[in-house]
């Protein structure tokens, strides 16, 4: 303010009426009661406050204002007053949303009388059960592989995962390896959201797990003497990974042997002068079978 004291105020007022500055029409401001203070806004924001008695100074020097006001921006921290439609008002924090039915104006001073204005409270917001848009698979299925579960969720606050083995439980957990036991099956993921209003599961879609294949490392082979009445063996030969089961059928010059399906065979006069082979079918859990055959022999007499 350009206000050092109340002298130095009616000092400055004094000398510009000293002057003979009235052609403004130098008077009291109107409203306030004799004794009182007036302000005076001066063109660059600032006032000066002097009693109302003071002639008012030139238009280009200062306007006289209403009664003591405070000034138009409050300070951060402060008091803002509300003034009521009858002409109260009530002192709050500058902070305070405008209420209705009131106007807020600078930091002032303490209100003498008025209705006071209760804090806003905040609107609750809407609350909403969690629940799963969509479940996904990621990965490969063949069976040594991991695969992944994700999930698309709304208002969730925890999501749990769990697999299907041909729409049965099998496992919990975000991933899950792939065993040589889910092999021709189909896996699934579910997917089960919560909050602490409510939740939802789903479920992504079934993927075949496929079958994977033997391979054949070494040919199977016979061995023995290959005559009428001298008895036969077969080895099954060497496989990747090992296989878990062999079925053995004998071949006389490429066709089946009627009910010789053993890994041991004894010729008969039938099989003189022709070639005999086995041929040996590897099986192991999750992989599809295999089968290899061995170098033919000739059956001597």
């Amino acid at each position: 303010m350009r206000m050092t004291g109340a002298l130095g105020a009616l000092a400055l007022v004094a000398g510009l009426a000293g002057a003979g500055l009235t052609g403004t029409g130098l008077a009291a401001a109107a409203g306030p009661a004799a004794g009182g203070e007036c302000r005076i806004t001066w063109p660059d924001g600032s006032y000066s406050m002097v009693p109302c008695t003071t002639p008012e100074p030139p238009a280009s020097g200062g306007v006289v204002g209403a009664p003591s006001t405070p000034a138009p921006t409050p300070a951060a921290g402060g008091e803002c007053r509300i003034t009521w439609p009858d002409g109260s008002y009530s002192m709050v924090p500058c902070t305070t949303p405008e209420p209705p039915g009131g106007v807020v104006w600078g930091p002032g001073t303490p209100a003498p009388t008025g209705p006071s204005v209760p804090a806003p409270q905040p609107t609750p917001l809407p609350t909403y059960p969690a629940s799963v848009s969509a479940v996904f698979v990621n990965g490969t299925p063949t069976v040594g592989r991991i695969l992944g579960c994700s999930a698309d969720t709304l208002y969730a606050e925890a999501v749990a995962y769990s697999w299907l083995r041909n729409g049965q439980p099998v496992a919990t957990g975000a991933t899950y390896r792939v065993s040589a036991a889910d092999a021709g099956h189909r896996l699934a993921c579910r997917a089960a959201a919560s909050n602490k209003d409510g939740g939802g599961t789903a479920d992504s879609p079934a993927v075949l797990v496929a079958r994977q294949a033997l391979r054949n490392t070494q040919r199977p082979t016979i061995s023995g003497a290959a005559r009428v009445g001298a008895l036969l063996k077969a080895t099954p030969g060497r496989w990747a990974p090992v296989a878990a089961g062999h079925r053995f059928v004998w071949l006389r010059d490429g066709k089946p042997i009627a009910r010789a399906t053993r890994g041991s065979y004894r010729p008969t006069a039938a099989d003189r002068g022709h070639s005999l082979s086995v041929r040996v079918t590897a099986s192991r859990t999750g992989y599809s079978p295999l089968t290899a055959a061995s170098k033919a022999v000739r059956v001597r007499s």
